[in-house]
């Protein structure tokens, strides 16, 4: 099995690590997109927001609750794929699982803008096409987060989430209100994105609630190696 590690991680290939040292992550450097120091990176807020912004993220390493899948180092036994997210080729959010899977069995996660691959985004073969809103990737998306976070979240950050997903959402997933803002201003895309968002949320949150979103920590899905 080839490394997780990107072509030229520099600061801790042979490390010795422990039960609480580290799994890492870095930046994705992507054409014309400058760093944005001081911003946040890699966080899922107490309410259920993730903030990404891994690819412009600068600055001292810092523990973050979830890394990008495009840069980052996780020993075996913790990279774990849910078998139950939607979509095909790269499932949008599996990163969330994963990553907040390893915080709840007490790993640290340490983003390091310092750690760079180069990252080209690549034309997708797949219903998740980038710069076009299309209803089945934006209710797939929509459900992985929503079912990773309410699995492995916390039970107050569960609660959180549910109202904010409904009241105002994520980026390509609107709630309520941000729906309504979205009328107002005239932005088409966000307001049709509203309801196989809201459809993903629910189902996501279906999904958890029928018991299947609390399975043991040791039993998240598929590890790498393993058959499907």
């Amino acid at each position: 099995m080839p490394s997780l590690a990107p072509t030229g991680w520099r600061s801790w290939s042979g490390t010795t690590r422990t039960r609480a040292s580290a799994e890492r992550g870095g930046r994705d450097v992507q054409p014309g997109i400058p760093a944005k120091p001081g911003c946040s990176v890699g966080i899922v807020t107490w309410y259920g927001k993730l903030i990404g912004n891994h690819h412009v993220g600068d600055g001292p390493a810092r523990e973050a609750d979830v890394l990008k899948g495009v840069n980052l180092s996780f020993r075996k036994e913790l990279a774990v794929f849910p078998d139950d997210l939607r979509g095909t080729g790269a499932q949008a959010h599996f990163e969330v699982h994963m990553c907040l899977r390893a915080r709840r069995l007490g790993y640290k996660l340490i983003y390091d803008a310092s750690a760079v691959v180069d990252h080209y985004p690549a034309p997708r073969f797949d219903e998740d096409q980038r710069g076009s809103a299309v209803p089945e990737a934006a209710a797939n998306a929509a459900y992985n987060l929503q079912l990773g976070i309410l699995r492995w979240g916390g039970s107050f950050r569960a609660a959180a989430r549910l109202v904010y997903a409904a009241l105002i959402g994520d980026r390509t997933s609107p709630g309520i209100v941000r729906l309504a803002i979205a009328w107002i201003r005239g932005e088409r895309s966000v307001a049709s994105s509203f309801v196989p968002g809201q459809r993903g949320y629910w189902l996501g949150l279906r999904r958890w609630v029928s018991g299947a979103g609390g399975a043991g920590i040791g039993s998240a899905g598929r590890g790498i190696g393993e058959p499907e």
